[in-house]
Order: C-alpha cells, then sequence, then structure tokens
C-alpha cells in the first residue's frame, strides 16, 4: 500500500507577517505587504515598490545557540521559518534519534546576492582594502539548506532546487518522494527569496513591474510586485504523525514535472508543459480531473503571455502540480484524521515549470509567497 506523505508543521516570514498565525490573519483581513522599498536604493528603477519585510531582526527568530555569522538574509530567513515550522510539529527540540532520517530540500534563486551586491559595492568603493571577501560564502543559492543541515544536525538527504518561481514546490515534491521511498523519516520542504537589486533591477528592464503595486482584478493594471519571503514545511509518514499525535495540516497526494523547452520568459503557447505535467500530477494522485475546481490569478503578465493564457485555460491552468487534500481533527479525539474536499484554487507561474495546487484558507501555505 502507498504511503501517505502529510503536513505536520508550518513556518514563514513575509511582507504581511512574521508567522503562521499573523500570516493567516493578515490574509482574511486583506492585508498589503507592498510598500517603499529601503533595503536598498531604488531611485533608478521603474518602481520602488515591493513585499519587503520590514524591520527584520535576525535574533528575534534566531536563538543565540546557532550562530548567524556569515549567513545570508535567504539563509536567515530559512531558518528562522525551518525553527517555527519544527516547534509547530513538536519536534524542537529535535530528538536525537531523529537526525539521521531527517532532510531537507529548499528551492531558491537569488540566494546571497544581495550581501554580494554590497560586496561589490564596497570593493569597488574602497579599492578592495575593506571588502569582506568572507561575505560571498553565503553566495550560493545551497547555503539555505546547508546551513539549515548543519545547524541542525540532519544526516538525511539535502538538496536545492533552482528552478526559478517553482523553486519551492519542487522541493515539496522531491521531499514527498524521499519519504516515499524510504530515504527519509522526516523532511524539512520549502523555498526562500530575498530581495536583491539584480532580481528587482531584471525585471524592471523586462518592464514587468507595476509602479505603484500589482492590481491583479483591475482593469488598469500595469504589472507584477516583487516581494521575499521564506516558508517552511515539515513532511512525514501519515502513521508516524498519528503514533506521536501530531497536528495535521494536509496531504501530499501527488505531483508532476514538465519543461517547455520553447522559451527563457515566455511560455509555449500551445501550453505543452501545462498539459503535460498536470496529468502527470493527476495519475500519481489517482484524482480524477472532475474533482479539480481550478481557477487562475496572477499580476498581468507580458503580452505575449496573454495568448497562452488564453488558450491553456481550456484544459489546465499551469506547467505542474502539487495537489493537496486538507485535514482536520475529529471533534470526538485528536488523533483521528478526517479528510476534507481537495483544495480548490490553482495558482500558476507563466514563465516557470511548477504551480502548488491549494485551497483558499490558512494553508494557502507561505509557500507561493516564497516562489
Amino acid at each position: 500500500m502507498k504511503k501517505r506523505i502529510v503536513i505536520t508543521g508550518l513556518g514563514t516570514l513575509n511582507s504581511i507577517a512574521n508567522n503562521v498565525p499573523d500570516f493567516a490573519d493578515a490574509l482574511q483581513a486583506g492585508s498589503c505587504g507592498i510598500g517603499a522599498i529601503d533595503l536598498f536604493d531604488t531611485a533608478a528603477f521603474r518602481s520602488q515598490t515591493g513585499g519587503q519585510i520590514k524591520n527584520f531582526i535576525a535574533r528575534d527568530y534566531i536563538p543565540r545557540d546557532f550562530s548567524i555569522k556569515r549567513m545570508s538574509r535567504a539563509d536567515m530567513l530559512s531558518f528562522a521559518a525551518t525553527l517555527e515550522a519544527l516547534c509547530d510539529a513538536r519536534l524542537y527540540p529535535l530528538p536525537e534519534e531523529l537526525k539521521e532520517e531527517m532532510g531537507v530540500a529548499i528551492g531558491g534563486g537569488a540566494g546571497g546576492l544581495l550581501e554580494a551586491e554590497e560586496f561589490y559595492g564596497e570593493l569597488l568603493k574602497n579599492n578592495g582594502k575593506i571588502a569582506k571577501f568572507s561575505t560571498l560564502s553565503a553566495l550560493f543559492c545551497a547555503s539555505s539548506a546547508d546551513r539549515i543541515a548543519s545547524a541542525l544536525g540532519f544526516s538525511g538527504a539535502k538538496s536545492t532546487f533552482m528552478t526559478a518561481c517553482s523553486g519551492g514546490a519542487t522541493a515539496l515534491g522531491y521531499a514527498r518522494d524521499m519519504i516515499l521511498n524510504g530515504h527519509a523519516s522526516i523532511m524539512i520542504a520549502g523555498g526562500v527569496e530575498p530581495m536583491c537589486r539584480i532580481t528587482y533591477a531584471a525585471f524592471n528592464a523586462l518592464k514587468s513591474v507595476d509602479p505603484e503595486f500589482c492590481r491583479p482584478f483591475d482593469k488598469n493594471r500595469a504589472g507584477l510586485s516583487l516581494g521575499e519571503a521564506a516558508a517552511i514545511m515539515v513532511l512525514e509518514e501519515l502513521d508516524a504523525a498519528l503514533s506521536r499525535g501530531a497536528k495535521i495540516y494536509g496531504e501530499v497526494l501527488g505531483y508532476g514535472i514538465a519543461c517547455d523547452s520553447y522559451h527563457m520568459t515566455a511560455p509555449d503557447e500551445q501550453a505543452s508543459g501545462a498539459v503535460r505535467s498536470m496529468q502527470a500530477a493527476l495519475k500519481d494522485s489517482c484524482l480524477p480531473l472532475t474533482t479539480l475546481i481550478i481557477s487562475t490569478r496572477m499580476a498581468r503578465p507580458p503580452p505575449s503571455t496573454m495568448l497562452w493564457k488564453q488558450k491553456q485555460s481550456r484544459k489546465y491552468s499551469a506547467s505542474a502540480l502539487i495537489p493537496f487534500r486538507l485535514a482536520r481533527p475529529s471533534p470526538c479525539t485528536r488523533t483521528r484524521w478526517v479528510p476534507q474536499a481537495p483544495w480548490k484554487a490553482l495558482f500558476p507561474c507563466w514563465h516557470c515549470s511548477m504551480v502548488l495546487y491549494r485551497r483558499q484558507s490558512i494553508i494557502k501555505t507561505a509557500i507561493l509567497s516564497a516562489i
């Protein structure tokens, strides 16, 4: 019988909240996290706004037991979200007997680019006299997973996925497979993306950023808004979660991945990747298509994407899919697991190959905020 993989812990830091309960409240209240960016100078750009995490002080979230020396902003955000997720799953402090079978999978893109930009500025300004080359130790995107695993003593699998906006969702699919195939008992999985000048400049150069803030349902919408966040989930086998009385948020039913092999930013107008990945996800999860209620929501994409959206909406709605099923405790006991209807919304990313299928309630997880 196929193992059932469930979600037992959540953690997030993003532009509208610095923990999961506050995030859920902010979503329900319709809070907007898009505002002026002060992390770096934006005067030369088309826009000056974004979803920045304001007043982030690492020591407010990371105990002094852990060193943050040479950590990038991405490292600190993902580590803080990991600690929250582990606490939420009642796995922190970590039992020694579990560390050998615990792994981590993180999706990201910019990694330590913000710190690398600052290093390069110092290098040019002072002829390299005070620039600290040790700052570059956290440059690579893999640094976040490295920091989590080494600081917490994980001895299981450790992987990083750089698949643009799909990184966090790809990590979830991989983590589910690791447990399903017996390579790990518990996986820490999610995504992290910090704000940085290079990413901000690139999207401004593409003229895909709204000068004010994104308004996906406004007829005068003018583009998207960039942001930063970290979001982490704890995944484990259902039987193991029930045996320790863990809170269960939902079940990972399956996933699918595909590549258009078409263009760097524009998706295939025939939506071939979307169709193949969603067919693969449905096959993996054994869900009939009739059970899915699909809706796409996003800021206005570049003009070349509009035709693709019209064509692909006739069949499917994204380049890849991870279906989930939410769960809630039974009124009579905390140990029984009661499945609810599948999640109701599909949020695609038009220029990459991954999407998260989720219901509009708290587990709206932060994952898509991070990818």
